[in-house]
Order: C-alpha cells, then structure tokens, then sequence
C-alpha cells in the first residue's frame, strides 16, 4: 500500500507524536526513586519504634514519619513510591518484613531490652 503525500503527512503527524508521548511517558516510570532496601527497613523499623515508643497526644503519626523520614534525607514521594512497589510484589514484602523483624530484634539485643 502505497501513501500519497498528504495521507503519509497524515499519519506522520499522528503516529510520531504518539510515539513520543509513549516514550516520553515509559521514561517517566523508570525515573521513580525507590529506596535501597536496607535504608528502607531501617525508616520502616523506626517508624514502627516511634509510634510505638511517643505519646500520641505529643505529636501525631505524619509528623513522626516527617522527623524519621527527614533523618534519613527521603522524601515522601519516594516512601510512597517503594511502598507501592512493595505493594506491587508481595513476595518481596515477606522478605522486606523478615529483614524489618531481625532488625529490631538485633536494636533490642543492643539496647539490652
């Protein structure tokens, strides 16, 4: 099938900006920060902690996930996005609340509770 040169600008000026809007938005996925494992069972240990540990008429749970997601320079946006992607792959959540689990219990060994 043979295009005329106004039924070829047709589908030029269709199918490219498609394309780049298909592109455009595939690199705005990949461009999602998550946070490293590791740093991530610590901010989740220490959210847990806190809000276990502080009076809740102190202070309220945003702002104990400000404060510890502040310490660890996250923004959050990305404790948002890796929770999603934790929420997108369970098996990786068993794994991520084993490490969280073992991490707490090797902070009460340490602190001698």
């Amino acid at each position: 099938m043979k295009l005329n040169k106004y039924e070829f600008f047709y589908f030029t000026s269709i199918f490219f900006p498609l394309l780049f809007a298909v592109i455009f938005a595939a690199s705005g996925c990949s461009n999602k920060k998550i946070i490293d494992q590791d740093k991530f069972v610590k901010i989740y240990a220490d959210l847990i902690i806190a809000q276990d540990t502080t009076n809740a008429a102190v202070k309220n749970n945003n702002t104990l996930k400000e404060e510890v997601l502040k310490r660890y320079n996250v923004t959050d946006s990305e404790y948002k996005e890796t929770v999603s992607y934790y929420n997108q792959n369970p098996k990786e959540w068993q794994t991520f609340f084993n490490k969280v689990i073992e991490y707490i219990g090797k902070l009460k060994k340490k602190s001698g509770a």
